[in-house]
């Protein structure tokens, strides 16, 4: 039966920054899942401002001015094996690329727009080629990659996409993008596969393809011919490895092999070698190294080795370590902080145990949901990367404007349907447009009732942790208060009075392991 949440509430503070979560007890939206909210300080929003990135994508100011993204991937035959030794050239301003030998490529730098991409044969005639056009738009959650009429090939990416991964289909006389597989990386560090998402903070990330993705924001891009490997720096610079690179807490090599001080080693083609000699593969998608030897494969895939599985979660979706999940039976009425109707999941919505497990000691079978307000005061589910509403004027029932004195508050639901008790991160973050905000996080009842100590922070350092726990089968509501006082920074506080428009997204973070 379900039972109400009686658990402390904590502020992480400063050693909250420093720890990592164990990943092999995080749980797919258990585990991290994200809401975004966005405003224009002074003025008015339409809407959220940017794409919410599973953890934090803040910079919208970079975000509004980038102009291009960096397209990497690997070139295939029909058949599916790597094409290699292949000349690659994007029109219309000319960015080369040749493939290595598992038909590997990084075009860096591409601007948005109208492109033509051409593979050469070896006596340098034109083997194929495709229409390209790649444009961003701020309603994109993440990357949409569609086929048209033309024979060409229409990319849309989000506001925050640094790094798209793609894989390329040559066949006779034709190109094409698959519109299907594809990965990417955000400015914010999260990195999203076929297989769900991760988020660089909680370690090093493998892609499908290979690619290296680190806690600094720099991606490598390894080279398996001989040739220099590619680093795209975390200001989006691009710089080729001809001597190697050191950089925070790991070597890279001339060919894109990362070397970290614990012993664990990435080299080109994903291949990753622990302390303990085991050596994993990225699978099919991806997987993060969090230290020593753990090796979790993103949304509960295989590494192609022994590595710990994660704890499986109801279906109703690929399981994502930032996804929500939602359990069967419908949803609760509108108000009520309630479970939703219908109980527990039934039985042919459980995953079933991963391979090669033992049926003896099967894992726990749960998650963690998430559901917040929306404006009309109904609890909806959260969604992976997307807007919340955190600052609606729920009295007024508008979006107004912020300024220095403002305040208000957001209140969400976690459900752990799990039979133990969950350790739960509150996690607020920003960057480059900071606002002194003072939050406060309290339990409450369906009524708005407070039932728990209160824990309180700012933002004045860019980010904030807030720590609680939700007990086994219980639902667990909260109410998240923010204001802006009126000793405010002085710049923004200008700005705020004088109408100018800055760009502000803070992005909420709830990420959860066995207590």
């Amino acid at each position: 039966m379900e039972r109400t949440n009686d658990a402390p509430l904590r502020n992480d503070g400063a050693s909250g920054r420093g720890r990592r979560v164990l990943t092999g007890l995080l749980l797919a939206l258990a585990l991290a899942t994200t809401g975004m909210a966005g405003f224009l300080v002074g003025r008015s929003a339409t809407g959220p401002l940017g794409q919410a990135a599973d953890t934090v994508l803040l910079d919208p100011q970079q975000a509004a001015a980038r102009t291009t993204v960096h397209l990497a991937g690997q070139v295939v035959d029909d058949g599916g094996s790597p094409a290699a030794g292949l000349d690659l050239e994007l029109h219309s301003d000319p960015i080369a690329a040749t493939t290595d030998d598992r038909g590997a490529f990084l075009l860096p730098g591409v601007p948005f727009g109208d492109h033509r991409l051409t593979v050469f044969a070896a006596d340098g005639s034109v083997a194929a080629e495709q229409a390209v056009a790649i444009s961003r738009s701020e309603g994109e959650q993440g990357v949409s990659i569609a086929g048209k009429r033309d024979g060409g090939c229409a990319i849309v990416v989000a506001l925050d996409v640094r790094m798209l991964e793609v894989t390329v289909r040559l066949g006779e006389d034709v190109l094409n993008v698959l519109s299907t597989g594809c990965s990417y990386a955000t400015a914010d560090g999260r990195v999203v596969t076929p297989a769900g998402s991760a988020f660089v903070g909680d370690g090093a990330i493998v892609t499908p393809k290979g690619h290296v993705c680190l806690p600094d924001g720099v991606i490598v891009i390894p080279r398996s011919d001989g040739r220099a490997a590619a680093a795209i720096l975390s200001d989006d610079t691009v710089v080729y490895l001809d001597g190697g690179m050191e950089g925070s807490g790991y070597v890279v090599e001339a060919d894109g092999t990362v070397v970290f001080p614990d012993g664990v080693t990435i080299r080109p083609g994903g291949r990753i070698l622990t302390p303990d000699g085991a050596e994993h593969g990225c699978g099919e998608g991806g997987v993060v190294l969090s230290g020593g030897n753990a090796v979790t494969p993103i949304g509960g895939g295989s590494s192609e080795s022994a590595s710990p599985s994660p704890i499986p979660l109801p279906s109703g979706g690929a399981p994502s370590s930032d996804a929500p999940s939602s359990n069967g039976g419908g949803s609760a009425s509108p108000g009520s902080d309630g479970p939703p109707a219908g109980g527990d999941a039934s039985s042919d919505e459980r995953h079933d145990p991963p391979a090669g497990g033992d049926d003896d000691d099967p894992l726990p079978d749960g998650s963690l949901s998430v559901r917040g307000r929306d404006r009309d005061g109904a609890l909806a589910p959260w969604t992976q990367g997307g807007a919340i509403d955190l600052f609606y004027n729920r009295s007024a029932g508008a979006r107004e404007k912020i300024a220095p004195g403002s305040s208000g508050y957001y209140r969400f639901q976690l459900q752990n349907t799990l039979s133990s008790a969950l350790s739960v991160r509150v996690v607020l973050s920003e960057e480059d447009v900071c606002l002194p905000l003072a939050l406060t996080l309290t339990p409450v009842d369906a009524d708005g009732r407070q039932t728990g100590r209160a824990v309180s922070g700012t933002l004045s350092n860019g980010s904030l942790v807030l720590e609680t726990a939700v007990a086994g089968k219980a639902v667990a509501g909260y109410r998240l208060d923010w204001t802006w006082p009126v000793e405010g920074n002085d710049t923004l506080d200008t700005a705020a009075g004088s109408g100018e428009s800055l760009a502000y997204l803070l992005s909420m973070t709830i990420r959860a392991e066995q207590a």
